[in-house]
């Protein structure tokens, strides 16, 4: 596979508001205020419990690097190694965790990874993704794949189940549980204490998904934080699957360590999460605008808008009304809302250019020799220059690549932001 690797920068993104302040009429006392404002919440965010939650990717870096085998991250990959080479299919069964393991997916990932070879994967397991939320005739269907006849002996029939609950509380991934390890008992005439390596459990300590794997004798589980919140995607919840299916975790951890540092350390106009977090305020007191609307030129950021729906749910301690949450858009244009454009500049292959054609003219002929990444933004103008005429509020978030550092990156920052604006709306409210 033909792949560019540009030499990656040390701050792949960078944040750019300046449309938006502009077309607010801000001048530099408007932004010094806005901005002093968001630093004094950054610094009460740096503190207290909610300071676990931003060390997670640095904590379980340092571990790893200190302790090695007696390390969570250790376990973690442990745990992935020992599903991968056992089974070539792996069935999530998960909550809202499952739209950040999507991304991860999408992003890390071959384009077309399921439907390669296990050779052409590398030796990595498919990644099959339970139906969320589950209704009867979808979990059958589900069965229909995973029950059809095949040799229990061949590593290519051979699955295993990954259920994640992520909150802790919920009974749906402890049934759904039941009844797959039950139709897999008739399957292969076996008890459950022979089929250890089918069921893999995700989930806190005391959560009834853990019971029920004790309870039939399962070990090779891994134990979510209680503390977690929006940043699961960084526990075993999200780690897990990840390593599975052959992304570099450590990577991922690193990128978020970074942008952690970022958030703590770098001053307001360098600083992507307090420039996007103060555009979105500023979106909604100017312009009343609530909705978000995330837009980007490379289609594998195309789930990005239900995984930062899905911090709220796994953000147990801090659900807020109805009327406090903030509306994600991922697919379709809206002028209600705040434009997010997310602008890769480089893609991980050989770029495409749009060739000439012998014997046809038409409109596509003024586009030969443009490279294929540039012209959905050609082929936008249109109804770019409608948003901007429109006076569309957006903030543009530039990204020089697509790969494990600059996704953990990205990741964080949206982490930290929630966390950041969950606190402006709710000062008194601890993590």
């Amino acid at each position: 596979m033909s792949v560019l690797r540009p030499i990656p920068s040390i701050d792949p993104i960078r944040c750019d508001p300046s449309s938006l302040f502009a077309a607010c009429d801000l001048g530099s006392n408007d932004l010094e205020t806005l901005f002093c404002s968001l630093d004094t919440v950054r610094q009460e965010c740096s503190k207290g419990s909610l300071a676990e939650v931003l060390t997670i990717p640095e904590q379980l870096l340092g571990d790893y690097s200190q302790q090695r085998s007696n390390s969570s991250l250790f376990q973690i990959l442990q745990v992935a190694r020992n599903i991968r080479e056992a089974v070539d299919r792996v069935v999530l069964l998960g909550d809202g965790i499952t739209h950040g393991i999507r991304l991860l997916l999408r992003t890390c990932c071959h384009p077309f990874h399921n439907e390669l070879s296990r050779g052409d994967r590398g030796g990595r397991p498919r990644l099959t993704f339970a139906p969320y939320p589950i209704d009867n005739d979808s979990f059958e269907g589900l069965l229909d794949l995973l029950l059809a006849p095949a040799s229990n002996t061949d590593l290519l029939d051979r699955w295993s189940v990954l259920a994640i609950d992520s909150c802790g509380t919920s009974l749906d991934a402890a049934a759904a549980s039941r009844v797959l390890l039950a139709r897999l008992t008739e399957r292969t005439h076996a008890e459950h204490s022979a089929l250890g390596f089918h069921f893999h459990p995700l989930a806190h300590h005391d959560a009834p998904l853990m019971r029920f794997a004790r309870a039939l004798g399962y070990s090779d589980t891994c134990e979510l934080p209680e503390r977690s919140g929006g940043h699961l995607i960084f526990s075993a919840a999200g780690l897990v699957p990840a390593s599975i299916v052959g992304i570099d975790v450590v990577r991922l951890l690193e990128g978020a360590a970074a942008m952690s540092r970022r958030f703590r350390e770098s001053p307001p106009h360098l600083n992507p999460v307090l420039q996007f977090v103060g555009a979105c305020r500023i979106s909604q007191q100017r312009f009343t605008l609530e909705q978000r609307h995330f837009q980007s030129n490379h289609l594998s950021l195309a789930g990005l808008g239900n995984w930062y729906r899905s911090l709220e749910m796994q953000q147990r301690p801090l659900q807020a009304p109805q009327s406090n949450r903030v509306p994600i858009i991922d697919r379709y244009s809206s002028f209600d809302s705040t434009l997010i454009h997310l602008k890769v500049s480089h893609s991980r292959r050989d770029r495409l250019r749009l060739p000439p054609m012998d014997r046809t003219s038409d409109e596509l002929d003024r586009f030969v020799g443009s490279f294929w990444q540039d012209l959905p933004e050609a082929f936008a103008s249109v109804e770019s220059l409608r948003c901007k005429s429109l006076g569309q509020p957006s903030v543009n978030l530039l990204i020089e690549q697509i790969d494990e550092y600059t996704v953990g990156q990205l990741l964080q920052l949206f982490s930290l932001s929630f966390l950041m604006e969950h606190a402006i709306h709710f000062p008194n409210e601890t993590f």
